[in-house]
């Protein structure tokens, strides 16, 4: 008698206890909104969004379902956040361009393409370190999907992921392709999920990406935007071409680093 008491004592506390103080696990949450308004499970991807696999409705970063107020671990503010995005034409690489000729005029059906014929293409406004306004242009508007030799990552201030790929059938066709953190396509309107799915499909295939440049071995499709950059560093396209963002990561061998 004595010990069924206690058990029922225990059992009445735990019920007492709020949602955060008792879940560990997605499975406890019926939907994203819930897990986000508890904020007691693992954020795998560091995003700011709990059990992204739930289905919606879905909260953003830091929200508790009523307005703006912070969940139960506030994240930081959004200003601050913003500050470590991508500065130079940040909007285009995030989505984010507004008008139509903005993210919405960009046609997410992919091309199949190679990294030898991407580097073929050219922009039809040069782009200097000096064009961080240049708006979207008619070659950026076009999603293309390439099969790529995987050669090394890294994260840089911005949060970006560089993954800097290669043709699989000549090595010294190579351009970087990159991922957005989920924190810089705030506003995107279009994209978002699949921006946040392809940084989390490379973390799951390749491991986290560390500022020191990490090597890499193994072969992947990835899909993506055009986007045309400045040239710069020597691990770039020579015409500056990327996918940036990317919005599809599906290793076709396995992902080796060191």
């Amino acid at each position: 008698m004595r010990h069924l008491l206690l058990v029922m004592c225990v059992a009445g506390a735990l019920l007492a206890l709020p949602n955060s103080a008792r879940a560990a696990t997605c499975s406890d949450y019926s939907n994203q909104a819930d897990a986000q308004r508890a904020a007691d499970t693992r954020d795998a991807d560091g995003d700011g969004i709990y059990c992204e696999s739930l289905p919606c409705p879905c909260l953003k970063s830091g929200q508790s379902g009523n307005g703006n107020a912070p969940a139960v671990a506030p994240p930081v503010p959004a200003s601050a956040t913003k500050k470590r995005c991508s500065r130079y034409r940040g909007r285009v690489k995030t989505l984010t361009d507004k008008g139509p000729e903005g993210a919405s005029s960009v046609s997410f059906a992919p091309m199949d393409s190679t990294v030898s014929a991407l580097l073929g293409l050219q922009p039809s406004t040069p782009v200097t370190r000096d064009t961080g306004g240049l708006p979207r242009m008619a070659g950026e508007r076009v999603t293309y999907r390439i099969p790529v030799q995987l050669r090394s990552m890294s994260l840089k201030k911005d949060r970006d992921i560089h993954l800097d790929v290669a043709d699989p059938n000549d090595a010294n066709k190579k351009m970087v392709v990159e991922f957005v953190h989920a924190d810089c396509t705030a506003g995107a309107d279009r994209g978002r999920r699949l921006m946040r799915s392809a940084r989390k499909a490379l973390r799951n295939a390749c491991g986290k990406a560390r500022k020191k440049n990490r090597k890499l071995k193994g072969t992947a499709t990835i899909t993506g935007v055009a986007f045309f950059d400045f040239v710069h560093g020597k691990l770039g396209a020579p015409n500056g071409i990327e996918l940036h963002p990317v919005l599809h990561f599906e290793p076709t061998s396995r992902c080796e680093g060191r």
